[in-house]
């Protein structure tokens, strides 16, 4: 399989992503709990995977990289709502509300 991700090529990417998705997809739902989120986690760890695919050192088996990638971007996002939710709350924001110009 690293050997299929260090190749790229659209068609490499396609196998990798097919046998990964619905696992990648799993991890990153149990962390954020929201389908959006989760699928945002996976496609920003699929970028971060195959642009530093030299970095796996094939210690790991290529699923559980791709898997702790999709961790912490997760792990990243869940960090950032709850940076952004506090600064709401400390700016005394309880709600954005939507205003559409009319």
């Amino acid at each position: 399989l690293h050997d299929m991700a260090t190749q790229g090529g659209e068609a490499a990417a396609r196998e990798l992503m097919g046998r990964y998705n619905q696992r990648l997809y799993r991890l990153a739902w149990g962390v954020l709990k929201n389908a959006s989120d989760a699928e945002e986690a996976v496609q920003d760890a699929y970028m971060s995977a195959f642009t530093a695919t030299a970095a796996f050192d094939g210690r790991a088996a290529y699923g559980s990289w791709l898997g702790r990638i999709v961790i912490n971007h997760a792990l990243e996002r869940q960090r950032t709502a709850a940076r952004r939710a506090a600064l709401f709350e400390q700016e005394g924001v309880a709600e954005m509300d939507l205003v559409l110009p009319g």
